[in-house]
């Protein structure tokens, strides 16, 4: 005879979701404007549709340059190893948001990513700071700044002149 329990635990299993999610990231710390490379790998039933994270996702700090799949069948199971190539902009702390992978069938049976810390380093160190000179002076006015005043004063006075003596 069957056990209740064992009824209970065979129901969870089988209506429980049949993907894991884990992320992984190639590197912690980048140059900044320096690509890295951000995996989610996902081991689901081959008869499962997933929703993943796209182009209109936010990552944070980040921004998306491109996207790879790669599929793999092992033991009935369908790995997928989707890639995200991204860069950031901006010194500092980045973080990666957690990411969400939706069932396309059940959208209330989803599964997030961790999310990862990124620490952005200036490409410059201090001694390349030391030497940076502008290439071209400042751009000055010939003849003086007081020069061009009175000129477009006595221009736009021969100008007023003109025109109320005209009419």
């Amino acid at each position: 005879m069957i056990s209740k329990l064992t009824l209970v635990i065979s129901a969870l299993a089988l209506f429980s979701s049949a993907f894991e999610v884990t992320r992984s990231i190639d590197r912690t710390s980048v140059q900044i404007g320096e690509p890295l490379v951000l995996t989610i790998n996902i081991d689901r039933k081959p008869e499962d549709k997933l929703i993943y994270p796209g182009p209109g996702t936010s990552f944070g700090d980040f921004d998306l340059k491109d996207m790879r799949t790669e599929v793999e069948n092992k033991n009935g199971r369908v790995i997928e190893h989707k890639q995200y190539q991204l860069q950031v902009f901006k010194l500092g702390q980045g973080v990666i948001p957690q990411l969400k992978v939706l069932s396309a069938t059940d959208t209330a049976d989803y599964k997030l990513t961790d999310s990862v810390t990124i620490i952005v380093k200036s490409a410059l160190t201090a001694a390349d700071t030391v030497d940076i000179d502008d290439i071209y002076a400042p751009v000055s006015l010939p003849l003086g700044t007081s020069f061009w005043v009175t000129f477009f004063g006595v221009l736009a006075a021969l100008v007023l002149a003109l025109f109320l003596f005209d009419y």
